[in-house]
């Protein structure tokens, strides 16, 4: 009955860690932290920069949301390096997430195609990423649909290990 006891309490605190967890962006953090719940952050992930989804900002539970391609500075130039773009768009989506995520899908303007995102309070298609012409926009929202299904699984999984293993020690100890 004991285990179970403890089995129940590392439960009850996943759950209230994936609440309150802070998260902390790789590149700003020589100085300050992220806000408590940012769930979109930049990380330099082998010489990459990445935008990474936190869910819940459970950073047990983060997965890649999309890799910086470097050769894509050739095509934005210098103000544009992976680092900025990468900050930006974690930026964007941080400033979009308390919409309501919607959709992402995709748009093009001025000959660019870009990658956009509509939300509950607003259902126009904002800007999240402007593609390289060698981008594929389609494939890039499937692959980052595919990662975030990815994440949600290993989290559901997760807290589905702990609840099975308190059940099965409930079973196991003595009435």
């Amino acid at each position: 009955m004991t285990n179970a006891i403890i089995y129940l309490f590392i439960g009850l605190a996943a759950l209230l860690n994936s609440c309150s967890t802070n998260v902390i962006d790789s590149e700003a953090a020589t100085t300050e932290e992220a806000p408590i719940d940012t769930q979109f952050t930049c990380e330099l992930i082998d010489e990459q920069y990445t935008v990474i989804y936190t869910p819940g900002g459970q950073s047990l539970y983060s997965s890649a949301w999309l890799t910086l391609k470097p050769e894509a500075s050739d095509f934005f130039g210098d103000p544009w390096m992976p680092q900025k773009r990468c900050q930006d768009i974690s930026q964007r989506l941080e400033l979009y997430r308390p919409d309501g995520f919607l959709e992402l899908s995709t748009s093009e303007t001025n000959g660019y195609d870009f990658v956009c995102m509509t939300t509950e309070k607003n259902p126009n298609c904002r800007i999240v990423y402007t593609l390289t012409p060698s981008e594929d926009p389609v494939l890039l929202i499937e692959q980052i649909q595919e990662n975030q299904t990815v994440t949600y699984w290993f989290a559901n999984m997760a807290l589905l290990s702990v609840m099975i293993a308190f059940l099965i020690e409930m079973n196991n100890s003595p009435s």
